[in-house]
């Protein structure tokens, strides 16, 4: 017997919303960290313009390769999957995901060639 039944009705489309702005607000603090990195390395832009360059998924220059927003929709596709994934009671699916995108990133398999 319980003594407090709670029921929670998800609303999708705030979950989808909400899994939007963390993966931007990850997207925004990783933009952070490496344009800090390429203005103490090289300087001849100003730290705006290459902050938006880097967010927009585009590089400074055609040296380096950039990932032009895709590891923003795959966040938004892991967070919106997972909590599905482990309703189902299929956790082995996340764990073998995980795996796989940390050997991929590992060895720079998803990163495009150039």
């Amino acid at each position: 017997m319980y003594l407090l039944e709670i029921q929670i009705k998800p609303d999708l489309w705030m979950y989808f919303f909400l899994a939007v702005v963390g993966s931007l607000a990850v997207r925004f603090v990783i933009t952070l960290f490496t344009t800090l990195e390429i203005e103490l390395e090289e300087s001849g832009r100003g730290f705006f313009d290459t902050f938006i360059s880097f967010f927009k998924g585009k590089g400074i220059d055609g040296n380096r390769s950039f990932d032009h927003f895709q590891t923003f929709v795959l966040g938004v596709m892991e967070l919106s999957i997972f909590p599905i994934l482990l309703i189902a009671n299929k956790p082995e699916y996340i764990g073998g995901w995980l795996v796989l995108n940390h050997y991929l990133n590992g060895i720079g398999g998803l990163k495009s060639v150039g």
